[in-house]
C-alpha cells in the first residue's frame, strides 16, 4: 500500500514509524485517527504477518468514524475485505463492536472504552484520545496484556488535564527522553500551528474549494460562476473569505485551461500570511485560552492550581512590550534568574512609564557559559537606567552575584535566596502587578507558557509552595525572573546586603505593610 499523497507530512512521519510503542500528542481535528486508520488497516491486510486490531475510543461515534475510515481505504486500494458492522464478542455477548474482517483472517475491531472488552484479547493496540476515556487505570490494566506476545501498541490522545493516566505517560516519556536521551517510546507531537505549517490549512481550503467548483461549472458557465464569485468577494469583509473566494476564481478559470490535479493543489496553496490568518480565526473562535491551549497547542492544563490564569497573563500582554527599540530612557528594573545546565538564565528589563511596568527586553541564554551571561548583564546596565537589579543567588548564584555586585554597584545588585517563603511573596507581590494591570509583557509563547508553568500547591502538612514542572526548556524561569524584576521595583523593601545593612544579614526582607493582604491572597479570599 503506498498512501504518499493522501497525508500531511506530519502524519507520514507517524505511519512511516515501525516502533513498537508510539504515543502522540496531538492538536485536534488535523487528521490523526485518519492516518492510524491507514496504519491499522495496512497491518491487518498485510501478506506477512497480518494482525488483529483493537483500536478504541471514548466514545461510539469516534469508533464509527474510524471504521468508515478502515472501510475507504479497503476500497481505495482494493483490498477485500468485509464490513462486519455491529457485532457482539464471542466473550461477553453484552459488549458491542464494530468490526471489518480482511482476506487475510485478520479483524479491526473498535470498541468504546469498557475495559472488560479488552479481555483475552491479542492483538495490536491503539487507544484513541486516551487522556477521554472514563477510567483510564481500568482500561489500562485491562488492555496491557493484549500486546504481550510482542504486538504493538498506540497511545493517542489531545490533553484533557494533567490528572490522569494519559499524562502521566507523555510526562515520563519526556522526562526519560530529557535524562538519557532514549526512550522505549516513540513520541509524536504535533500542535495546530506545526499541522498548518506542514499543510493543514491549504488542504482544507482546498477540500473546500474542489467540489464547489466542480458543482458549479456542471450547472452553469464560467462567466456566471465567475461573475458570482466577483460579487461575493465584493460582499465579503472577512480576509479569510476573501482569500478562499479569489482561490474559487482562478480554480475556474484553471479547470477550463485543463490543468493537472497536481497545478490545482499548487493555485490553492496558501501564504504564510493566510496560513496565520487561519490560525487566528481558529483561536478567536476556541472560546477562551485555556481551551486553545490545551485543544490545539498541546500544552496540558490545569486552571485549578495555575498561579497567574490564562485570562490574566494575555491581559498583561501588548505587541510593544519585549521591543528594546521602544525604550524611553525611563528608569529601569532586571531582574536575573540564573541557570547554567538545564535551566535558562534569563535577564528581565522592566522600564517604568507612568505606573506601568513595561517589559522593554527579555534575554534568556541555555548553556551559556559564564563569561558569557555576565557580559550580557553588563550589556543591560549599559543599555539602559537600570535604578535596582535583583538576581537569583541560590545555588551557582553566589558568584554571578558577588562578581555583579562589584562590576555594578552593591547599592543597585541585591542577591535574592529563593526560600519558599521568599517564592510566596515574590509571586504574591507579582500577581498583584497583574490584577492592578501594572504590568505589559510580550506576545511571546515562551514567556506565555513560563507564566502559566507555575503551580499554588499545598502540601499534607497544609504548607503553601510554589513551584513548576521542569521541561526542556527550562523551569518557569522567565517567570521568576519577571518577578525578581518586579520586586526590584518595590522601594519598600529591605535593601540589599552590602548596601546599608550588616553583610551577614538576610539579602531578603518581605513588607509586612501588605503582609495580610497577601494571607488573604493564599488563602483564595482575594
Amino acid at each position: 500500500m503506498s498512501a504518499d499523497a493522501y497525508f500531511l507530512p506530519y502524519q507520514a512521519r507517524y505511519i512511516q514509524d515501525r516502533a513498537r510503542f508510539k504515543a502522540a500528542e496531538k492538536s485536534r481535528r488535523i487528521g490523526w485517527t485518519y492516518g492510524q486508520s491507514y496504519e491499522d488497516t495496512r497491518d491487518a491486510a498485510r501478506k506477512r504477518g497480518p494482525l488483529d486490531v483493537w483500536f478504541s475510543s471514548a466514545d461510539e461515534s469516534a469508533a464509527k468514524e474510524y471504521i468508515r475510515y478502515v472501510a475507504q481505504w479497503a476500497r481505495i486500494f482494493n483490498i477485500a475485505a468485509t464490513d462486519l458492522g455491529e457485532i457482539a464478542l464471542e466473550s461477553d455477548k453484552d459488549v458491542k463492536a464494530l468490526a471489518v474482517e480482511f482476506a487475510t483472517g485478520k479483524r479491526i475491531t473498535a470498541l468504546t472504552s469498557n475495559p472488560k472488552a479488552f479481555r483475552s484479547k491479542g492483538g495490536k493496540l491503539v487507544l484513541d484520545e486516551f487522556a477521554f476515556h472514563p477510567d483510564q487505570d481500568a482500561m489500562w490494566k485491562a488492555a496491557r496484556p493484549i500486546i504481550t506476545w510482542g504486538f504493538p501498541v498506540r497511545v493517542i490522545s489531545t490533553y484533557n488535564g494533567k490528572g490522569n493516566r494519559y499524562y502521566r505517560l507523555i510526562s515520563d516519556i519526556k522526562k526519560e527522553l530529557a535524562h538519557a536521551g532514549r526512550s522505549r517510546w516513540s513520541l509524536h507531537s504535533v500542535t495546530i500551528e506545526q499541522a498548518v505549517a506542514e499543510g493543514l490549512a491549504d488542504r482544507i481550503v482546498m477540500t473546500a474549494v474542489l467540489p464547489r467548483v466542480d458543482k458549479g461549472l456542471s450547472v452553469r458557465g464560467v462567466a456566471d460562476l465567475t461573475e458570482e464569485l466577483e460579487a461575493e468577494v465584493s460582499a465579503a469583509s472577512d480576509l479569510a473569505d476573501v482569500a478562499l473566494l479569489h482561490r474559487l476564481k482562478r480554480c475556474v478559470v484553471e479547470r477550463l485551461d485543463g490543468s493537472s490535479a497536481f497545478e490545482r493543489v499548487r493555485l490553492l496553496s496558501l501564504s504564510e500570511d493566510e496560513r496565520q490568518t487561519w490560525i487566528d480565526e481558529e483561536r478567536a473562535t476556541a472560546g477562551d485560552e485555556e481551551t486553545w491551549q490545551q485543544e490545539y497547542m498541546c500544552i496540558p492544563v490545569d486552571e485549578a492550581t495555575a498561579w497567574l490564569t490564562w485570562e490574566l497573563i494575555i491581559s498583561a500582554e501588548h505587541a510593544e512590550a519585549g521591543l528594546p527599540g521602544e525604550y524611553a530612557g525611563g528608569p529601569c528594573f532586571v531582574g536575573v534568574d540564573i541557570g547554567r545546565r538545564r535551566d535558562l538564565y534569563v535577564i528581565w528589563v522592566l522600564e517604568k512609564i507612568g505606573d506601568i511596568y513595561w517589559t522593554r527586553e527579555v534575554v534568556a541564554l541555555q548553556k551559556a557559559r559564564f563569561s558569557l551571561q555576565a557580559a550580557e548583564l553588563a550589556r543591560v546596565f549599559a543599555t539602559y537606567d537600570v535604578r535596582r537589579c535583583c538576581m537569583d543567588q541560590g545555588g551557582m548564584g553566589e558568584k554571578p552575584v558577588e562578581d555583579a555586585k562589584d562590576a555594578h554597584g552593591a547599592y543597585r545588585v541585591e542577591g535574592v535566596i529563593f526560600s519558599n517563603t521568599v517564592k510566596i511573596d515574590l509571586a504574591t507581590r507579582g500577581k498583584q502587578r497583574f490584577e492592578d494591570k501594572r504590568v505589559r509583557t510580550p506576545v511571546d509563547k515562551a514567556i506565555r507558557a513560563s507564566h502559566h508553568a507555575v503551580r499554588k500547591l499545598t502540601t499534607t502538612a497544609g504548607n503553601v509552595r510554589f513551584d513548576a514542572e521542569r521541561s526542556e526548556v527550562g523551569h518557569a524561569d522567565e517567570f521568576w525572573a519577571h518577578m525578581l524584576a518586579l520586586h526590584a521595583t518595590d522601594d519598600q523593601v529591605q535593601p540589599a546586603a552590602g548596601a546599608s545593612v550588616d553583610q551577614s544579614a538576610d539579602t531578603y526582607r518581605t513588607n509586612r505593610g501588605s503582609a495580610r493582604r497577601r494571607a488573604a491572597m493564599l488563602a483564595g479570599r482575594l
